[in-house]
């Protein structure tokens, strides 16, 4: 699996009652982990000034996707280095298209890392940014791993004394408003819990990052949580990321309820219909991303 995030991985936007969510091409997914970007870019915006990165200091931004939260980090702190690391040589490639036409007043440099196995140094970096790369539970259902704890050694290993940790995930959403039992009944689903099935061990709910954390040594342990606002009438490009997101949460998800609310969903996704839920001038949802910090004892 390449190291991007479960929950952009499952699908993108599209006819969602044609849409096949597990097969499309490098440029799609491409196109999807930007619409994706472009609605969270706020609360990861915050995210990174509640992180605290310092002036001059020294970043690795894994996996970074196609860039987008270095270069932000990048705008946001002066004299930065940011490494951003993926798997996807696509991505990278992307990325450093990207910062061609960003200036910033540090360097970014995009180069190809795997989790499991940084080929970094010892005690080398002051901040670790890890957002939508740390899904755990089973690696057939796009899980990175069984457990966490190899990978956070391995951050641990390369960040320096005193150096931080952050993890993220897109927590939670909000996104079918007047539809509260039709959205309960997709959230309840296996498809939109993946990679955790009901055997699965609490311990390695995302929640539960904190406690990952603690016992990979990290202290200082903090949470917080991040929410992009979405309320009246949509510009396209939001209607196009949010079309995306419903399809990627709830896409697969639809095929596991009743018929009735299944069609339900359907009618109020199609962006051809009558019902299109998010042509109504009064919309109010959310997203939710949720960050775990952790330092690295001196």
């Amino acid at each position: 699996m390449q190291q991007t995030s479960i929950k952009e991985e499952q699908g993108m936007s599209g006819n969602n009652r044609e849409s096949s969510p597990s097969t499309f091409s490098a440029e799609q997914y491409i196109k999807s982990l930007k619409l994706a970007n472009s609605l969270t870019e706020n609360a990861i915006r915050s995210a990174i000034d509640c992180f605290g990165i310092t002036e001059g200091s020294m970043v690795l931004d894994v996996p970074c996707g196609i860039g987008r939260h270095s270069i932000w980090m990048a705008e946001q702190v002066p004299r930065l280095t940011v490494i951003g690391g993926d798997i996807s040589e696509e991505h990278l490639a992307c990325a450093t298209e990207m910062i061609q036409s960003n200036k910033t007043t540090g360097s970014i440099n995009f180069e190809k890392r795997e989790l499991h196995s940084l080929s970094d140094k010892n005690d080398l970096y002051d901040f670790i940014w890890c957002c939508d790369g740390l899904w755990i539970g089973d690696p057939e259902q796009g899980a990175i791993d069984t457990t966490p704890y190899s990978i956070l050694n391995e951050f641990k290993r390369v960040l320096r004394s005193g150096g931080k940790v952050a993890i993220l995930f897109w927590s939670d959403q909000k996104l079918l408003p007047g539809y509260p039992f039709l959205e309960a009944a997709l959230k309840a689903t296996m498809s939109a819990n993946r990679p955790l099935n009901p055997s699965s061990a609490r311990e390695f709910h995302s929640f539960k990052a904190g406690a990952w954390l603690s016992r990979t040594g990290f202290t200082g342990i903090a949470c917080r949580n991040f929410p992009v606002d979405l309320s009246g009438q949509l510009s396209e490009d939001q209607k196009a990321a949010l079309l995306m997101s419903l399809n990627m949460l709830y896409g697969a998800a639809a095929k596991e309820i009743s018929a009735d609310l299944r069609e339900q969903y359907l009618n109020i996704t199609d962006p051809t219909g009558g019902e299109y839920i998010l042509s109504d001038e009064n919309y109010a949802g959310f997203v939710m991303y949720t960050m775990f910090v952790g330092l690295k004892p001196s």
